[in-house]
């Protein structure tokens, strides 16, 4: 653990080089793989390298490999965090349909983490599963009726299924329930309900 703290420090203190050295020489202990393989996500996603690159492909399959290898090591027992945050690298990628399936065990295996509901609907939104979608949110309002980020994702459902009131109604709900603050949440479900209001399509 002492040395993982160490690995970490070296991320947190934007040194990805060394992290990440200390990170490959960790893994070739094969101890704590469950937490390695998910920093070792976090530093190939902050790498410097430009986005959509070789580089930056290669570094995500390797991660990727990794988890793959810490899911099959710890077979049923691999723990819900492996799941969430193999879903997230999908979920960084674009690869909604894996990052579902993902959060979906992960959601599974702990149905208390509300950011695994949230999710699901969100990959079922970016693979045009509108009408799932729209459930999945409304569970996750009904689980936690004060997730603002729900209603927010919830009024795009709407919008993709050219409900435009409802909509309008979520996103409505949202700015009142950020009233006080200036959180990026509001100003996305202020300008999602002005391009709404004017009949443009989702």
């Amino acid at each position: 653990i002492a040395k993982y703290i160490i690995a970490k420090k070296l991320f947190d203190n934007g040194d990805i080089v060394n992290a990440e050295k200390k990170i490959s020489d960790l893994s070739s202990e094969g101890k704590n793989l469950d937490i390695l393989c998910i920093i070792n996500k976090d530093i190939k996603s902050f790498k410097d390298v430009p986005k959509e690159t070789i580089s930056v492909l290669s570094a995500y399959n390797e991660a990727e490999s990794m988890f793959n290898k810490v899911i099959s090591q710890f077979g049923d027992k691999c723990p819900e965090y492996v799941y969430y945050e193999f879903a997230d690298l999908f979920y960084k990628t674009n690869k909604y349909d894996s990052a579902l399936s993902n959060y979906q065990i992960a959601l599974k295996k702990n149905p208390s983490r509300r950011d695994n509901m949230l999710k699901i609907g969100i990959c079922q939104l970016y693979i045009k599963n509108y009408d799932d979608a729209k459930k999945q949110f409304l569970l996750c309002i009904e689980k936690y009726p004060e997730y603002s980020e729900a209603f927010l994702f919830l009024g795009f459902a709407h919008w993709a299924l050219k409900e435009s009131d409802k909509a309008i109604k979520s996103f409505t709900t949202v700015i009142e329930m950020n009233k006080t603050n200036n959180s990026s949440i509001k100003e996305k479900a202020k300008k999602a309900m002005t391009v709404v209001t004017k009949g443009d399509l989702f």
